[in-house]
């Protein structure tokens, strides 16, 4: 593979004539996040990204009596409060019947009031059915936004000097990849780094994720990374000197203690020292 190629891989995005399926609360999250973002390089059309996620809203919650529909900033708390305890034990969760809180409200929900929007999307089943209904998408209109957005990510994580760990094996099995020159990692560091949208290379180190599970040990993540180096064309020199900038990383950034650093450890029942 030509190496220019290799180092340009970005998202493999189907082509126009392809779809892909999103539940309805996940797009509605997705463009909520997207619609929020602070990052004026993202060329977002805010408005037609409010007409989806309303149109979304109503989709979700269509068959609840409730003359009041949740707005965008409601639904937006809602996700928040799906995960808050105080805000779920308000509403009976876990101990209380959802009947009688029910019954306690003697009316129709509000659905903008953050209670009775979480004790709808929790207990009644209609909307869980639609909320998990599928849309079909063409991610091809998104291409540049989620670029932009990547390339945000990448710029912050260069900026706060944060080290992305990488699991080779598993990620080509878990991730589905056909082969190593796909994998993200040349996107945020390589041999001969460049990025046509300025953004600084990303500090990475490697790991094996679950040796047992993925049969794989250190030795072999680094051989399978200098493999897909050498088949894209770089150098021995190239590639052992990218591989040792990785390894001291990895070594900079362990959350292990250096086994010289403990004291001997000695058996209780024999007295044996098993450091020997």
């Amino acid at each position: 593979m030509d190496r220019i190629v290799f180092l340009k891989q970005r998202i493999n995005f189907p082509q126009s004539n392809q779809a892909i399926v999103s539940a309805r609360c996940k797009r509605v999250v997705w463009l909520r996040n997207a619609w929020r973002a602070d990052d004026k390089n993202i060329p977002i059309d805010s408005s037609q990204f409010d007409l989806e996620i309303h149109g979304l809203i109503n989709s979700i919650f269509a068959s609840h009596p409730s003359e009041v529909r949740p707005d965008i900033a409601a639904v937006q708390r809602l996700r928040k409060n799906l995960a808050n305890f105080d805000k779920l034990k308000k509403i009976g969760f876990p101990d209380q019947n959802p009947l009688e809180v029910k019954n306690s409200i003697q009316r129709p929900l509000n659905l903008r009031n953050d209670s009775e929007l979480l004790f709808c999307y929790l207990t009644d089943n209609r909307v869980q059915k639609h909320a998990c209904e599928t849309e079909v998408l063409n991610p091809i209109n998104e291409e540049k936004i989620l670029l932009a957005i990547q390339n945000g990510i990448r710029r912050k994580v260069a900026a706060k000097r944060v080290t992305v760990e990488v699991n080779p094996t598993s990620n080509l099995i878990v991730a589905n990849y056909s082969d190593l020159s796909k994998h993200p990692i040349w996107r945020l560091d390589s041999p001969s780094y460049s990025d046509e949208y300025g953004v600084p290379p990303v500090s990475v180190c490697v790991g094996s994720d679950d040796p047992l599970v993925f049969a794989t040990e250190l030795p072999q993540e680094y051989q399978r990374l200098s493999d897909a180096l050498a088949q894209s064309g770089f150098s021995e020199v190239e590639s052992s000197e990218w591989l040792d900038k990785v390894r001291q990383r990895s070594l900079e950034v362990r959350n292990t203690i250096p086994v010289t650093s403990f004291a001997p450890i000695t058996s209780i029942s024999t007295g044996v020292n098993l450091n020997r």
